[in-house]
């Protein structure tokens, strides 16, 4: 098995995703998205067929992140997200959420 990452980065020099030779359960590809400030605004952790063991949306606060809503086993499709468990960094609770 192949456990190299190729790192590939936006026109503005930002890590844009590191896809791995073996892509698996623990062993995601990393996507990351950024705002009009250069700020990093998501990180997901994504596998091959589309679903994502975990994304990252980060809220900002005077420069500084100071929210991260966490999605696990999100599955996107057309533009709508279904997950099992979301995690707001801000309550800390764990809120089950059913597929819409």
């Amino acid at each position: 098995m192949d456990y190299y990452g190729d790192f590939y980065y936006n026109k503005s020099g930002d890590s844009d995703s590191v896809i791995f030779g073996f892509v698996g359960t623990g062993f995601p590809n990393l996507h990351f998205k950024y705002n009009s400030r250069k700020q990093l605004t998501q990180a997901r952790f994504v596998y091959s067929d589309g679903t994502y063991e975990t994304w990252h949306k980060f809220g900002y606060t005077k420069g500084r992140i100071t929210t991260d809503t966490v999605y696990v086993w999100a599955v996107m499709r057309n533009q709508n997200q279904n997950f099992i468990i979301r995690k707001a960094s801000i309550s800390m609770n764990m809120i089950l959420m059913g597929e819409s």
